[in-house]
């Protein structure tokens, strides 16, 4: 039911919305690769209904410049070769992540990366992660003020192995 198939090389991602690229939206692929399946640099990128599957990396890497932007309706699984790599990763303010199908990786399911600044917003519902090596689910870093915007809701989160719950740090 998938559109194109990407496949990335070795040294490329298989689709990069680089940071001058804003306001794309990415709709029906399937994608695979040796690197991320999708880095999205631009602000408010829609990555959706898409099967990312056996990248080397991240399934899809959100970068912090990616203020916006959102993963919707994809299924995402098998991504990455250590507990470095995840399914989703997210250093973006206002990112909104919700009904997507992540399984069996070597990373955290979706791992938020806050660095030093924290987060002023960001929405995260209707997903189901299952079947990683780490926390199904992990917010590293300061989520900022105390009524930040920042929402976790309606999420599956259940493991196969590795640790246990989702933990906020």
């Amino acid at each position: 039911s998938w559109g194109a198939k990407v496949v990335g090389d070795p040294t490329h991602h298989a689709i990069n919305m680089q940071a001058s690229a804003d306001y794309i939206e990415i709709d029906g692929f399937e994608v695979t690769g040796d690197l991320d399946g999708f880095k999205v640099e631009g602000a408010n990128c829609a990555v959706k209904n898409c099967w990312i599957h056996d990248t080397g990396t991240q399934g899809i890497m959100i970068n912090s410049a990616a203020v916006g932007s959102e993963c919707r309706g994809n299924t995402i699984e098998r991504c990455g070769t250590t507990n470095l790599h995840h399914a989703i990763y997210i250093e973006a303010d206002s990112a909104k992540i919700h009904s997507n199908i992540m399984q069996d990786g070597f990373g955290y399911g979706l791992h938020f990366y806050l660095s030093g600044v924290g987060v002023y917003g960001g929405d995260v519902y209707q997903n189901s992660c299952s079947g990683f090596a780490k926390s199904p689910f992990y917010v590293q870093g300061p989520i900022a003020g105390g009524d930040s915007g920042f929402k976790i809701r309606n999420n599956s989160f259940t493991q196969g192995y590795g640790v246990g719950a989702p933990v906020l740090h």
